[in-house]
């Protein structure tokens, strides 16, 4: 990925601790306000493990993060302790009873905070990010 780039989106989503995060599946769509954390990448949920929204993110469809200044859509995975080791999400005093949920773009809208800038569209394939 190209490193403005790189930048541009961890300055803008590495400052975010919350996020929506939407998903649609057997259970209809579900949505909750989750804290957060950018890294490598991806955006990393702490979700409670009694929450239905698990149980959409299994089935694979692509979901939907959404903080004041980005929107994220891309695919979710429950993240292994493995993974998450060394983040800060997996020191959270309430990480016994919720799952970290990894969240890898397809593409990330910028929204600009002034008014006077253009909303910015970044779309990922395997080998990382294009900006349009």
């Amino acid at each position: 990925m190209l490193e403005h780039l790189v930048k541009r989106i961890t300055k803008t989503i590495g400052g975010t601790d919350t996020a929506v995060l939407s998903t649609i599946g057997s259970l209809g769509l579900q949505t909750g306000v989750f804290q957060c954390e950018y890294h490598d990448q991806m955006v990393l949920l702490l979700i409670s493990t009694t929450l239905d929204i698990l149980d959409n993110l299994l089935e694979g469809y692509e979901v939907s993060v959404t903080a004041v200044s980005w929107q994220l859509r891309g695919q979710a995975k429950v993240a292994s302790k493995k993974e998450i080791q060394n983040l800060r999400l997996a020191s959270h005093p309430d990480s016994s009873w919720n799952q970290v949920v990894q969240v890898t773009p397809s593409r990330i809208q910028l929204r600009p905070g002034n008014g006077w800038e253009f909303e910015e569209t970044i779309d990922f394939d395997s080998k990382g990010a294009k900006n349009e």
